[in-house]
C-alpha cells in the first residue's frame, strides 16, 4: 500500500540530487528546484 510514496520519494530525492549537481550550470532555478523537492521528500518521511 505504501509502495507509491516510497517510489516517489526516491525519485524526489534522485531529481534533487541531479538538479544540486547541475546547480552551478543551471543556476539559481535549479537550486529553488532542488529545495523544494527536498521539502516534499523531508515532508513525505514525516
Amino acid at each position: 500500500v505504501h509502495v507509491y510514496p516510497t517510489i516517489a520519494t526516491s525519485v524526489a530525492q534522485l531529481s534533487a540530487r541531479a538538479a544540486f549537481r547541475g546547480a552551478r550550470r543551471y543556476g539559481p532555478v535549479a537550486r529553488a528546484a532542488s529545495l523544494l523537492l527536498d521539502r516534499a521528500a523531508a515532508i513525505r518521511l514525516g
